[in-house]
């Protein structure tokens, strides 16, 4: 069985048949690359985005930050912090699922409180629902 991004490399333990695990962060660097302005950062919402971010930031020759988060309930987050220069950078979000929205937009708010312009973000996986994606127009991105 072919499988590109697995949420976590564990799943290919619940299979009985041999797994190939592939990833699409290169073509989707590429895909990115010229519309990348020298001043970005790679952001990943929380600390399980990290190595997502850092092979993406690798790949893009850009710096990494990573939110601070905690999760309240299954869509609400609160930040606690920014590990990283992010003031007057422009944040290209790497995700690897988005379900309800709740990390990308408490993301976006400490982001946009650190000092960044407005923002670009990247999921490899959306299970986008109604509610999150009016939820992401109307309180992640700036008017």
């Amino acid at each position: 069985m072919v499988v590109v991004d697995l949420h976590t490399p564990v799943v290919e333990g619940f299979f009985t048949i041999p797994v190939a695990h592939l990833t699409a962060v290169p073509i989707l660097a590429d895909a990115i690359r010229l519309q990348v302005p020298p001043n970005a950062v790679i952001v990943a919402p929380d600390l399980g985005a990290a190595k997502l971010a850092g092979r993406y930031a690798t790949l893009l020759n850009l710096p990494v930050a990573i939110v601070h988060k905690t999760r309240i309930s299954g869509t609400d987050v609160i930040t606690s912090g920014i590990t990283g220069e992010v003031s007057g950078r422009v944040p290209i979000v790497a995700e690897d699922m988005i379900s309800t929205g709740g990390t990308i937009e408490a993301a976006v708010h400490a982001l946009l409180a650190a000092g960044c312009t407005p923002l670009a973000a990247s999921s490899r996986i959306s299970r986008l629902r109604r509610t999150t994606c009016s939820m992401c127009s109307d309180r992640c991105l700036p008017a």
